[in-house]
């Protein structure tokens, strides 16, 4: 009868530990997934800042090219005039 009551008691602690364990292991890899899902999306906001930023350098590095291009052509055409 001990043996028997002995068994069970050690059957119910054993599941109700698998069953913390399990619990814990889940939370521990969902706060792991959203700390990698966190640092995906900063590293991604970052790049997008980085192309943002490459866009306007030479979006200014074009205009620049554009007036000096036109002043040139109005120098050419004041010299052969």
């Amino acid at each position: 009868m001990f043996k028997k009551k002995f068994d069970t008691i050690n059957a119910t602690i054993f599941i109700l530990f698998l069953t913390v364990f399990g619990l814990s292991f889940t939370t521990l890899y969902k706060d792991y997934q959203k700390r990698n899902l966190e640092v995906r999306l900063e590293l991604t906001e970052q790049e997008l800042q980085d192309t943002q930023n490459d866009r306007d350098y030479y979006f200014k590095q074009y205009k620049k090219y554009s007036e000096l291009s036109a002043e040139l052509e109005n120098q050419i055409g004041i010299y052969y005039e």
